[in-house]
């Protein structure tokens, strides 16, 4: 794969490319690299290419990709770099300019990277409404993947060690006819 043999290079290049203000091409840079951020998930580098994204996307003005970059950045903490508190109050960041700007499925999108981060802590009972909330936004603008994504993420019990009454019944998700399934 040409990205894992030339990532120093287009790092450095990324790098350098603010300081030309060539800002917009860092987003987009950082947007088509972020396909392969779920493939390359050992990558330390993945926190500061979405750093700088988001960065460019605050100097651009432009709030959709700051959301975005944003929702990168804290997947990115909590998923490859294991820096769960660090991604929750990413999370927290990332709703804010997505309400802003009326972007349901960015503001879905924290809370579901919320949860995980919550769920890899412990702290079951705040992952679980988490993932419940962002399940339900997820319902109502459509995206039934990522719905169905957060919804497993609730009903993820081995995944929290906790023995709480909020997992019972948390495998279920909003909006959808088969609301009754429980997910393992």
């Amino acid at each position: 794969m040409r990205l894992e043999e030339e990532h120093a290079e287009r790092l450095a290049a990324l790098r350098r490319a603010p300081a030309a203000g060539r800002h917009r091409q860092v987003i987009d840079t950082a947007e088509a690299m972020h396909w392969f951020s779920g493939r390359l998930m050992r990558w330390d580098t993945w926190g500061e290419v979405f750093q700088l994204s988001v960065d460019a996307a605050r100097v651009c003005g432009d709030v959709r990709a700051e959301t975005v970059h944003l929702n990168y950045l804290t997947w990115t903490s909590v998923m490859c770099l294991h820096r769960y508190r660090r991604g929750i109050e990413l999370a927290h960041d990332a709703r804010e300019p997505a309400r802003r700007i009326g972007d349901a499925e960015q503001e879905a999108w924290a809370p579901s990277y919320r949860a995980s981060g919550l769920r890899y802590l412990q702290r079951c009972e705040k992952a679980a409404t988490a993932y419940r909330q962002a399940a339900g936004v997820l319902a109502a603008v459509g995206n039934r993947p990522a719905q169905y994504g957060a919804a497993v993420g609730v009903g993820q019990r081995s995944g929290c060690r906790c023995a709480s009454r909020s997992w019972r019944g948390a495998g279920t998700f909003p909006g959808s006819r088969a609301s009754t399934r429980r997910w393992p």
